[in-house]
């Protein structure tokens, strides 16, 4: 698809520090790549990432846009709707988590 559609076929781990979801602990961290593309989603856990490769430009729920490239780091929460425009090959590193892991402590 061309980047202007929305699409999940670009979704993709390449490598992972743990499995891409542990549901013991409802954590995961590692490196995700990704051919260009757009995807809508509900972010089903909360995620902090740093982009190490490639430029991506995330529209939250409010119609707010922001682009990152390498080095920077930005958070999704849990349930927030975004879309993500990736117009070159992506890589980030990743952690994630849910909320019923972080506030059982």
């Amino acid at each position: 698809p061309k980047s202007s559609e929305i699409s999940e076929a670009h979704l993709g781990f390449d490598r992972c520090l743990t499995p891409p979801w542990d549901a013991a602990l409802a954590l995961a961290a590692g490196v995700w790549e990704c051919t260009p593309g757009k995807v809508r989603l509900v972010n089903p856990f909360s995620e902090y990432c740093t982009v190490t490769a490639g430029r991506v430009t995330v529209t939250d729920g409010n119609d707010i846009q922001a682009t990152f490239g390498p080095g920077d780091s930005f958070f999704i929460a849990q349930g927030e709707t975004s879309t993500w425009d990736i117009n070159e090959p992506f890589q980030k590193t990743f952690f994630f988590g849910s909320y019923s892991f972080m506030f059982s402590m």
